[in-house]
Order: C-alpha cells, then sequence, then structure tokens
C-alpha cells in the first residue's frame, strides 16, 4: 500500500471580496487550499531538491540574515510578483523545474480547490468557507488514495484558528467516513518544512492565475502567471479546480452588459 503525504497552504483570502476598487474587500475574488501531494518515500529528496534550488536562488539574501538556510523562507507572495516572473526567467525556470521533478521524477501532484466567492459581504462566513474547502479538499484526495488504494496524511500551515480545523477534519474522517486519510491534519511552521515552503509557493501561484480567471479585467496584471504557469500545473494536477460563480455574479458579466449596451446605441 502506498502512503501520501498532503502539503497545502492558502490562497486567494478567505474574507469578502466586491471589487479591486472597493475601498474595503478588494483583496482577491477566490480563496482555497493548494499545494502537492507526494508519496512519503519521495518527500525527503523532493524537500532536499527545494532547499538546494532556494538556498542558489536566494543566496545573498540568506547569507544577511539571521536564519539558517534550513530554515529561512522566501514567501510566495514576496516572490510570484507580476513584475519579477515576466522579468527575471530563473524565477519560472526554477519554479517549472520544481514542478517537472514533483510530477515527472517523484510521482507527486499539484492539488488545488477553491471557490469564486460572493460579491455580496452580507453572505460572506470566513470560518464556513474554510472549513467547506478543507472538507472538499481531504474528500478529493480521499477519492485520488481509495481509487489506488494508498493512505495519506494532511499537513498545513499553521493556522490562527488550528484547533476548529482539526475538528473539521476529524468530522470529515470519521463522520463521511474518508477511510484513506490516517489522522486528522497537522499544522506545522512552514520556515521548518521545505515542503510547505513549496505548496506556498504553488498556492500563490494558483491563486494569481485564478484571481485572472475571474476578474480578468480587474486582476489583468496577473494574465503571465497563467501563460507561464498555467498549463503546467494543470497538467500535474490531481482532481483539482475552483468553482466559478454563475456569470452574472462576476465581474465578466458586467463587461458583457456594458458592450451589449453600447452596441445597442
Amino acid at each position: 500500500m502506498r502512503f501520501y503525504i498532503a502539503y497545502l497552504d492558502e490562497f486567494g483570502h478567505d474574507g469578502p471580496f466586491v471589487s479591486k476598487l472597493d475601498p474595503k474587500y478588494k483583496t482577491s475574488p477566490v480563496f482555497g487550499l493548494g499545494g502537492f501531494l507526494i508519496p512519503a518515500e519521495e518527500a525527503r529528496y523532493f524537500s532536499t531538491s527545494f532547499f538546494k534550488l532556494k538556498s542558489r536562488m536566494f543566496q545573498t539574501e540568506i547569507s544577511h540574515s539571521s536564519k539558517k538556510a534550513s530554515q529561512w523562507e522566501k514567501k510566495g507572495s514576496d516572490l510570484f510578483k507580476p513584475s519579477k516572473i515576466t522579468k527575471h526567467q530563473e524565477i519560472r525556470n526554477s519554479f517549472n523545474r520544481l514542478l517537472n521533478e514533483l510530477y515527472r521524477k517523484r510521482n507527486g501532484y499539484t492539488f488545488y480547490v477553491g471557490t469564486e466567492k460572493r460579491k455580496d459581504p452580507n453572505y460572506h462566513n470566513s470560518t464556513q468557507l474554510y472549513q467547506s474547502t478543507l472538507r472538499e479538499a481531504i474528500k478529493r484526495i480521499d477519492e485520488f488514495c481509495t481509487e489506488r488504494d494508498a493512505q495519506f496524511i494532511l499537513c498545513l500551515d499553521y493556522h490562527s484558528n488550528r484547533a476548529e480545523m482539526v475538528k473539521s477534519s476529524a468530522v470529515e474522517m470519521f463522520g463521511a467516513k474518508r477511510k484513506s486519510l490516517i489522522e486528522p491534519l497537522f499544522h506545522a511552521e512552514s520556515d521548518l518544512y521545505q515542503t510547505l515552503q513549496f505548496a506556498d509557493w504553488i498556492a500563490a501561484v494558483v491563486g494569481k492565475i485564478y484571481s485572472y480567471n475571474t476578474c480578468p479585467h480587474e486582476f489583468a496584471e496577473n494574465e503571465p502567471f497563467k501563460t507561464y504557469f498555467g498549463d503546467r500545473i494543470k497538467r500535474a494536477s490531481l482532481k483539482s479546480g475552483v468553482r466559478m460563480q454563475k456569470v452574472e455574479n462576476t465581474a465578466m458579466a458586467n463587461a458583457f452588459a456594458s458592450a451589449i449596451a453600447k452596441n445597442g446605441k
């Protein structure tokens, strides 16, 4: 029986979203969990590859830090900015190299699940959104493992509401009979785990791609993420996706309606 480890982190934002121009609710139109799934026997090798690549890429920054390289972290939100990925080919090549190693050499998969958020803040519940996303993630990974007679554990980056998250995973594990999940989820400090740091990178890129997919006019600057990484992430993924709201709830609908009005004049 094969044993997998799933490393996940948040993408987007779990708070309300109205518009990028809204003075308060403007962070991201999507929320989800993203990262990767890898056979346990390959996790150490992949972790080592990530550590070596990170150490080379950020040698200067690490040398000026008080932390050891093993505990130094480059957050995906800092690394994956539109201006950086269009200007620096090394960032694109390094990320794609890690994706290739995960999928082609280590028999791992990228994974992400999320949703486009409602536009009305009055109907938004951040806790409920997080818990439903977590349950959906567990469900999809469990289905994947069940089909392969495999088992898995789930590791997430530290969360301030971690106790409730563990309870939710336990309910999903026992109540919904997710038999491939060995234990309720674990939380860990990402600066201590190279694997969680790569999950953070994947989540950051997925968040950019789907903010563009959801609101292409408002988040046009994120189009390069779809161009450079979209197909590769999708090709390496398992049972992944972001649930979109009906078109009338999206910025695209407003653009469509505006175009109709202009043509009708």
